[in-house]
């Protein structure tokens, strides 16, 4: 069972999110900001991040950067409420595997 980190600092976003992807049998740990994401990756192993890009805290690009260099056998998939073309380019080229917007389709 694959382990994924989901990293929002909206709570209705995380928990659906979790939800989803706990229906398809993934095992999920949430986190309430890029520095608690952080933290927690930091204390344990995950097949995959999901992580906001916009965050008060640390934002995804910053929670990217952590992932790529500490762990470069980590996905990690970029979510954002302000998708652009130019922000999906800077993702792929920073490491990540993909680049989603909110609001989330359950197939994504």
């Amino acid at each position: 069972m694959a382990r994924i980190l989901a990293i929002d600092d909206e709570p209705m976003v995380l928990r659906v999110v979790a939800e989803t992807l706990k229906t398809r049998d993934y095992e999920v740990v949430t986190a309430h900001g890029g520095k608690e994401g952080i933290k927690k990756f930091q204390n344990d192993t995950f097949d995959l991040v999901l992580t906001d890009v916009m965050m008060p805290d640390i934002d995804g690009m910053e929670v990217l950067n952590h992932v790529v260099t500490s762990s470069p056998g980590t996905r990690c998939i970029i979510l954002t409420g302000y998708g652009s073309i130019k922000g999906s380019v800077e993702a792929i080229k920073n490491g990540a595997f993909d680049y989603i917007t909110k609001p989330i389709a359950p197939e994504e």
